[in-house]
This record gives C-alpha cells, sequence and structure tokens, in this order.
C-alpha cells in the first residue's frame, strides 16, 4: 500500500509541479470549504422534492376524498329519488283518486265543471249576458244612442 501511495505522490509532484502533501492538503481544503454548500443544496432538493411529493399527495387525497364525497351525495340523491320517487307516485294516485271521488259526488248532484279553473255549478261568466228585452245594463254588442246611422244614400 505505501508503494500505492509513493508511487501516486511522485505522479502528483512530477505532473503539478508541488508537493504532494501540499495537494492533498488543498484538495482537503476545497472538499471541506465546498462539502457544506454541497451537502446544504443536495439537503434542499431532497427536502423541497419530498415537499412536492407532500403536496402532491395530499391534493390527490383530496381530490380523491371530494370524488367520493361527490359520488356519495349522488347515491344518497338517486336513492331518495328512488324513494321520494315513489312517495310522489303514491301521493299523485291518492290525489287522482280524491279528485276522481269528488267528480263523481259532483256528477250525482248535478254539477260539472265547465273547464279548468271554475266553480261546480257556475256555467258561465260571473257578469250576465245582456238582454235588451230586460233593459239597463250596457253589452259588448249595444250601440249607444249618441252615434250617427250609418249612411246609405238613399
Amino acid at each position: 500500500m505505501w508503494t500505492a501511495y509513493a508511487r501516486v505522490a511522485s505522479v502528483v509532484e512530477n505532473a503539478l509541479g508541488i508537493n504532494f502533501h501540499a495537494f492533498v492538503a488543498c484538495v482537503t481544503l476545497v472538499i471541506a470549504l465546498t462539502y457544506p454548500k454541497l451537502a446544504k443544496s443536495v439537503s434542499d432538493r431532497l427536502d423541497s422534492r419530498a415537499m412536492n411529493d407532500r403536496e402532491r399527495l395530499e391534493r390527490y387525497q383530496r381530490n380523491r376524498q371530494r370524488a367520493l364525497e361527490k359520488r356519495e351525495e349522488e347515491l344518497r340523491r338517486a336513492a331518495s329519488e328512488t324513494k321520494g320517487g315513489k312517495a310522489e307516485l303514491d301521493r299523485a294516485a291518492a290525489l287522482e283518486a280524491k279528485l276522481a271521488e269528488i267528480d263523481a259526488k259532483a256528477a250525482r248532484l248535478g254539477l260539472t265543471a265547465n273547464g279548468k279553473g271554475r266553480k261546480l255549478g257556475d256555467s258561465g261568466p260571473s257578469r250576465p249576458e245582456w238582454n235588451p228585452l230586460m233593459g239597463g245594463g250596457a253589452s259588448r254588442g249595444y250601440r249607444p244612442t249618441g252615434r250617427p246611422r250609418p249612411g246609405g244614400g238613399g
């Protein structure tokens, strides 16, 4: 081993023209001065990568949790719609049955509904139609007296 050390020392002294021990001291000094910076940059790089990985993992977990909650909400909504839809159909059927019962009772009493929104038994508008024999009141087709008669020449 000492022979290899002596060979390296002689090669360095011949190539660089300086004492081998001075060369080793300089290299050791350079390494000692640059190593903390090198170690810090490597450490910082590893820390930033770890932080990025952690953030990416947290973002993934948040998105996954959000997707799971959304899916659960959709399933709950679908389940409530099927339950609610069934209940809604039952309510609609009960309402139809009740309306049919009311219509049957009205028909039995001789009352019929003429159209939507009209009261049973009321066949016409609230204002009676004008009848010239009854006198009074103005009709839509009634011509007031101040108007001239249609001319015709004659």
